[in-house]
């Protein structure tokens, strides 16, 4: 059902089947899966229920049906891969996100399309450490439109993208 209300819905059903792609991919599930048994063998509990908590919290988003949700919880959706991430890079990954107002409405999963594209390649190519800073502003007094600065640092020179988020 969820596969076919994404093949129906133009560029939204192209970002949720691409987020689904990123979460539900079997590197990614084995991975998860693979640091999950980790922590239960290091018998580390409260690292291992906290993951779980993380990794249960992504799939409600997934498989919301709206296009457009606040800012606050696609940033929320993004904090739980990110950690989930770090889970699994351990030190060579790392995350920062801060947000002025997020109240805003926003498409569900322009940011975490940016985000998972930017610091992808470097999570696969680079043997160093790669950290990603969100930022969100709101570019004018009324608090309606805003930007949205990603920056990825690592052990090369830093990308940095700018998203505006016009008014839905």
């Amino acid at each position: 059902m969820l596969f076919m209300e994404t093949m129906e819905c133009g560029l939204f059903g192209e970002s949720r089947l691409k987020a689904l792609s990123a979460i539900t991919s079997p590197p990614f599930i084995g991975n998860v899966m693979a640091s999950l048994v980790g922590l239960n063998h290091a018998e580390e509990r409260e690292r291992l229920d906290e993951a779980l908590i993380h990794f249960g919290r992504l799939f409600p988003y997934l498989s919301g049906s709206s296009e457009f949700v606040p800012l606050k919880e696609e940033l929320c959706f993004i904090k739980h891969y990110f950690h989930i991430l770090e889970m699994r890079y351990g030190e060579r990954f790392g995350f920062g996100i801060r947000a002025e107002d997020d109240s805003r409405e926003i498409r569900r999963f322009e940011l975490f399309e940016a985000a998972e594209s930017l610091i992808r390649k470097r999570l696969d190519e680079e043997a160093g450490f790669v950290r990603i800073s969100i930022e969100c502003r709101c570019t004018d007094g009324d608090g309606r439109d805003s930007s949205v600065r990603l920056k990825v640092t690592g052990t090369e020179s830093p990308s940095v993208e700018v998203i505006n988020l016009p008014r839905p």
